[in-house]
């Protein structure tokens, strides 16, 4: 491949990176938003690189030259290579989660599309590429506000209010948006200046550009006005703060340096003073009237009208927790970390029980959402120095250039997205972005301080000679083997993944249609696949199989079940620290215990032995006591009461899982769910009683009550029958008819969970004749009875007379 053809297919794929990797999404794969558009990113990064090294190799003019950023990037790098392997998990460092997709192998990703920028950078169209990128926003720009009033086009599924876009969270919709603001901005005045002033887009010419036609102006101002008011629709608090910081920090930089334009008053520093003046004043004004109507009616804003008590409502109490736990984590380890992508180990260890107040799903974070806390909880403070010494050169070197416009510009950008990632973490969208901008920055000040060489003239003669004797020889055929290693790049570390990623997908669709042996299947296509992110794979593979092994038995093999259960191992050994794996085992161990063979007594003693490491990893988690209590009452039910020979710690049964969740309970008393579990298992304990323990069955009613009252949400359609089932037996044994009432009330909404359900339309039918109502009693025991044969039904001797008095007859009689 001769180097013209390379050049023209890096520019090509360049373009490719910057349109396609917004835009691209995978519907059929798990995160489709996340997973499928770094791999597609990564795929095109490995095809440029290898083309630019052949390229590189062919022709020493666009080998990369030592600039200040250059140095300064490569110790960074460095250092996050070296944090990495030290840290706690490096395999997790280096490849991050299927969900976050944002490792250090990503980093260097985006590393090599800036080297290659910055290499290249006098044959790159910039200015297309700013405006290839403006015409990527707006597109999704439509599709948020599209989103605003129909169901996902992308998926099927609502924005909630707050549109991401092919993003999918608007959180990492507006992190993109932002960059692109501000390019639109430069692109707009740099339009303006005067034609004698040389502009950053034109350094390496020395000539400015040609006036651009009236539809060009349009355009970027249609592209400016969408993208500012698609990140207010997104109403992410930290982007809307980073853009007005950005603002006026641009407004202080024309107020001290100001621009040349065309009008006089366009270049005057009181007019710059003058508008920084009236944001000031708005913003003012705005704080203390935030809480009036008038902002309600403006998206973004009206989420800033509480934002005073944000810091002491339950909205803010994980991300404080989070913050908390990220602190803690930097001081016990303030050199070099934990590694990067590893701050799920940090919370799990400094967990704060009050997180559960909220919901299971607050419980586990794996970023701080603060891009300084997260650098030091990955490699200390030399890490967060030399990240933010990434931001000071590029800032220096955008400063050398002489360009008071383009300084301007590149102050604002770097100071609006790092206001912004205080409130939030670094996501590909905003990070394509800045490293987009490192490069072109870095190759804008390479060409200044590098002279571009003088074209040698040569006869037609000499030039055919040059050219034969580069065909001829073996710097060509390099190019077809850096193409080859970069295809096997592409496929190895992005393809295989894709694939595995659309088992995935097919195997949770298979199995929530009532596939399971064909979700299974796909399961097992997904961890067979090499990928990176197999582990977590696993963990799904494994979690599916458990639950419908527990929930809908004979659904599936033992084989696959035993299977599972290896996959969770796998996963569990790959990453040791990581206290979800242990305490999800703890689950899964309980779900399948009645599995023969190994039997109750090895999956039993398989999960006392996950509890003990979990709370050593995680001693505040209360999941972790749940789960253990449940592990307590099946070795109790199953007579089991030693491991390895050795009495089991804490003993086992009911009394044993009682104080256990006692102790989940102590640690913050406002959980609902501490309070479903201690008093689902308080009932237990005294309705099981030969006649009744009215004080344990007391507890029981109690906490579940509190629980309710309390906001405790249901799980599934069993969990307010079993309640249901509690509360009248418990209005049995008090005779106190209050309790039936709400029993009946906890039976329909099992009902509504789970419509045209047998077995709870026959609670519900026989809770209605003990009250004393035969017709609704009639009415749900014959529904029932459509669907189920009374005469299989284990209380049957006690349903019988209930049905021989409401005139019921057996479906088969």
């Amino acid at each position: 491949m001769s180097p013209k053809f390379l050049l023209r297919s890096i520019k090509f794929l360049i373009f490719i990176a910057v349109i396609g990797t917004p835009l691209f999404y995978f519907r059929w794969g798990v995160y489709p938003y996340t997973l499928s558009k770094q791999l597609f990113f990564q795929a095109v990064v490995e095809l440029i690189f290898f083309l630019w090294l052949a390229l590189a190799i062919q022709d020493k003019k666009y080998r990369p030259k030592w600039t200040p950023f250059t140095i300064g990037f490569t110790v960074f790098l460095s250092l996050l290579t070296f944090v990495a392997l030290i840290g706690v998990d490096p395999w997790r460092s280096f490849w991050s989660t299927y969900e976050r997709a944002l490792g250090v192998v990503a980093v260097y990703h985006l590393a090599a599309l800036a080297l290659v920028l910055f290499s290249l950078s006098r044959e790159i169209p910039w200015k297309k590429l700013f405006y290839a990128s403006l015409a990527t926003a707006v597109v999704l720009d439509i599709i948020a506000w599209i989103q605003l009033h129909h169901d996902n086009v992308l998926l099927n599924e609502s924005s909630g209010g707050r549109p991401g876009s092919s993003f999918g969270n608007p959180s990492f919709f507006a992190d993109y948006l932002l960059f692109n603001i501000f390019i639109a901005v430069f692109l707009l005045l740099d339009r303006w200046r005067n034609k004698e002033e040389t502009g950053i887009l034109d350094s390496h010419t020395g000539k400015t550009s040609a006036p651009s036609s009236w539809y060009g102006l349009v355009f970027l101002c249609t592209a400016l006005a969408l993208n500012v008011s698609a990140l207010f629709l997104a109403q992410t608090r930290g982007d809307i703060i980073g853009l007005a910081v950005g603002v006026f920090m641009l407004l202080l930089f024309f107020a001290v340096h100001p621009p040349r334009f065309g009008l006089r008053i366009f270049s005057s520093r009181r007019f710059y003073s003058t508008i920084a003046a009236i944001i000031v004043l708005f913003g003012a004004t705005f704080w203390f009237t935030r809480h009036s109507a008038v902002w309600s009616n403006i998206p973004g804003l009206r989420r800033f009208s509480d934002i005073s008590s944000l810091l002491t409502t339950d909205e803010f109490l994980p991300r404080r927790a989070a913050l908390t736990a990220a602190w803690e984590g930097f001081v016990e380890k303030p050199l070099f970390g934990w590694g990067p992508e590893n701050f799920n180990v940090v919370f799990n260890k400094h967990y704060d029980p009050k997180v559960l107040e909220i919901s299971y799903g607050e419980t586990r974070f794996d970023k701080p959402h603060n891009f300084v806390m997260e650098y030091l909880v990955s490699g200390g403070v030399p890490l967060l120095v030399a990240y933010f010494g990434l931001f000071g050169l590029f800032l220096l070197e955008s400063w050398r250039l002489k360009d008071r416009l383009w300084t301007g510009i590149a102050i604002a950008t770097i100071t609006a997205y790092a206001v912004s990632d205080i409130f939030v973490f670094e996501t590909i969208g905003g990070v394509l972005m800045l490293y987009l901008l490192f490069g072109f920055v870095n190759g804008k000040y390479a060409e200044r301080n590098t002279p571009h060489d003088p074209v040698e003239k040569k006869s037609e003669k000499e030039k055919n000679n040059a050219e034969s004797r580069l065909r001829g020889g073996i710097l060509p055929h390099i190019s077809y083997g850096c193409l080859a290693i970069g295809l096997i790049c592409v496929y190895g570390m992005n393809i295989l993944s894709l694939e595995a990623s659309y088992d995935q997908y097919l195997g949770f669709n298979n199995i929530v249609n009532g596939h399971q042996a064909a979700g299974v299947g796909n399961f097992r296509d997904a961890i067979a696949t090499w990928s990176p992110y197999r582990w977590n794979f696993e963990r799904d593979f494994a979690a599916e199989v458990a639950q419908i092994y527990f929930y809908n038995p004979g659904y599936i093999s033992d084989a696959d079940v035993r299977d599972g259960m290896a996959a969770m191992e796998d996963s569990r050994d790959a990453h040791p620290l990581d206290a979800y794996n242990h305490y999800a085992l703890i689950d899964m161990y309980n779900e399948v215990s009645a599995l023969r063979p190994p039997g109750p007594q090895t999956f039993l003693c398989e999960a006392e032995r996950e509890a003990k490491i979990a709370l050593t990893l995680s001693p505040n988690r209360q999941e972790i006591f749940f789960s253990l209590a449940k592990t307590k009452s099946i070795e109790g039910s199953e007579n089991i009461t030693e491991c390895d020979g050795q009495p089991i710690e804490g003993g086992t049964g009911n009394g044993a899982a009682l104080d256990i969740l006692k102790k989940a309970l102590d640690l913050d008393p406002k959980v609902p769910e501490a309070h479903f579990y201690y008093g689902l298992l308080a009932f237990a304990i005294g309705d099981a009683s030969v006649d009744y323990d009215i004080p344990r069955m007391t507890l029981g009613y109690n906490e579940l009550e509190t629980a309710i009252q309390m906001g405790r949400k249901w799980k599934n359609y069993y969990e307010p029958r079993a309640v249901a089932d509690y509360f009248a037996d418990f209005s049995n044994a008090t005779r106190d008819p209050k309790y039936l009432d709400q029993a009946i009330e906890l039976y329909k909404e099992a009902l509504d969970m789970q419509p045209g359900d047998a077995e709870t339309e026959i609670k519900l039918g026989v809770a209605y004749y003990v009250k004393g109502d035969p017709d609704s009693a009639r009415k749900n025991l014959l529904d029932a009875g459509k669907k189920f044969d009374f005469t299989k039904s284990a209380d049957y001797g006690h349903l019988k007379p209930i049905l021989d008095a409401l005139g019921i007859r057996n479906p088969s009689q």
